[in-house]
């Protein structure tokens, strides 16, 4: 965010677009592969595998839903 910052100016939409958004999504990925390596670090491969697949599988459905709803709403 440092580097950021001298090339976006804070509180422009650009800095939220690249703080909140791009910067967001490489935590929330890294939240997801920390838990998913830590239940089978911990020797519950079964959970790690419902957690994988429950929240890439729920994640998907929600951006279909999402579009879907995007593509009904009215304008």
């Amino acid at each position: 965010l440092g580097a950021m910052a001298a090339w976006v100016r804070p509180g422009s939409a650009a800095w939220l677009l690249l703080s909140v958004g791009f910067c967001g999504g490489f935590t929330t990925f890294s939240a997801l592969c920390l838990e998913t390596l830590t239940l089978l670090r911990t020797g519950r491969p079964a959970m790690a595998g419902a957690y994988l697949g429950l929240s890439l599988g729920l994640g998907l459905l929600a951006a279909a839903l999402g579009g879907w709803m995007a593509g009904r709403w009215p304008r």
